[in-house]
């Protein structure tokens, strides 16, 4: 095989895709995106996995070189109008975890679980509709519609059970599939996330964020207040304010309105039985962390799990204290049910 481009890689890899990439760079479904530079290499193709650059000679193992960049194209599933949804699998033989990010960040989020869970669990992470690679095909959309797309992303892959969760918007939708598909969900995964509606105060601030960004697009005091509350320290704004100002206004807007319009489940939450773990971040000041403590009281779920120093996107920023905590309660939970 000639590479004749390195390419850019917006999502990680973990070493478990990087084995299952091995020897199928030829395959149609490992199209290149966003070229950056020019490089002719015989026999060679390239995956990144945190930052380096994997260089695979044919039948042979991994050479790590910094700062080499390439991306294999992320299958995606078409649904309604044109509507893509793009993900990415570890495809490992473990048990089925699909994750949904939260608002205005992508699946490249969780690339910090992919690495950590190997191959202990096949960990499926998706881009919701507006965001990351799967756009927006201009039309209105709700959670349920997000909930439709993580059972039609299980159905497309041969899923019949998995453990369902996400972070706040993520969580909105996972906690949808519980309630009308729970033979599908052996468990739920909810990180700084709700169960109720905002007040009134809150949806008036979601929607006038609407309104901007349909009016004047991604300003950058918008940025910098939603990088502060998403992320918290400065030292997390990158990559992600980059990105922001390269999204399509009008469809993070429509992202916008799928939470201001989202109807309101919470009575219905004490209905779903399977088993819950609920994390959330102790400077979370979009959503506080009353209402992940909520979360386990209404679903007697596991004792919340408290990110200390967490912005909004905790699981994010401060991956280091959800891995731990969620691999113990995946392994508890495979246990119980094996059983």
């Amino acid at each position: 095989m000639e590479v004749s481009s390195l390419w850019t890689l917006a999502h990680p890899i973990s070493d478990t895709q990087v084995r299952n990439l091995r020897g199928r760079a030829d395959q149609p479904r490992f199209q290149c995106m966003y070229k950056i530079i020019h490089e002719v290499a015989a026999h060679r193709s390239y995956a990144q996995v945190n930052g380096s650059c994997h260089t695979f000679a044919p039948g042979g193992e991994s050479q790590v070189g910094w700062r080499k960049w390439y991306l294999p194209g992320m299958p995606h599933i078409e649904r309604d109008n044109g509507q893509r949804i793009f993900f990415s699998d570890t495809e490992a033989a473990g048990p089925a975890v699909i994750l949904g990010h939260g608002f205005l960040m992508d699946r490249s989020m969780f690339a910090p679980l992919a690495e950590a869970f190997g191959d202990r669990y096949r960990l499926i992470t998706w881009d919701a509709r507006s965001f990351g690679e799967s756009g927006w095909n201009n039309q209105p959309y709700s959670c349920w519609d997000s909930a439709h797309d993580i059972v039609a992303l299980l159905d497309h892959l041969g899923i019949e059970r998995a453990v369902v969760g996400g972070m706040s918007q993520g969580g909105y939708s996972a906690m949808r599939v519980a309630l009308r598909w729970p033979d599908r969900v052996s468990g739920l995964v909810l990180l700084s996330t709700m169960g109720t509606m905002r007040g009134p105060e809150g949806m008036a601030m979601f929607r006038e964020m609407a309104a901007t960004l349909r009016q004047h697009g991604f300003v950058e005091p918008m940025i910098e207040g939603l990088a502060g509350t998403l992320l918290g320290d400065k030292k997390f704004w990158e990559p992600w304010t980059s990105r922001w100002r390269t999204l399509d206004p009008k469809a993070i807007a429509a992202g916008v309105d799928q939470l201001t319009e989202r109807d309101d489940i919470a009575d219905q939450l004490k209905s779903i039985k399977c088993p819950a773990f609920v994390a959330h971040g102790t400077a979370d000041h979009g959503t506080e962390i009353s209402h992940g403590q909520a979360l386990v009281d209404v679903l007697q779920a596991d004792p919340l799990v408290r990110l200390e120093g967490g912005a909004h996107a905790a699981a994010y920023t401060h991956a280091d204290q959800l891995i731990g905590p969620l691999a113990a309660w995946l392994d508890r939970t495979q246990r119980a049910a094996a059983h």
